[in-house]
């Protein structure tokens, strides 16, 4: 995995407050595991969408 600082102002994204979104559509790759993350993340995808599930617990 690469291990540059991904954005110059060290976000990487996310958290309250946080405005540089992206809707799935925009990203280079869509992701709901940590397999598929990880892969993305070897693959060298620059913008990666993580698709969250709601469990009824």
């Amino acid at each position: 995995m690469a291990r540059e600082d991904p954005a110059p102002s060290g976000e990487v994204g996310g958290g309250e407050g946080y405005d540089r979104t992206v809707s799935p559509e925009e990203a280079d790759v869509v992701v709901s595991t940590r397999e598929e993350l990880l892969s993305a993340l070897d693959g060298g995808s620059k913008t990666i969408y993580v698709a969250t599930t709601r469990s009824s617990t």
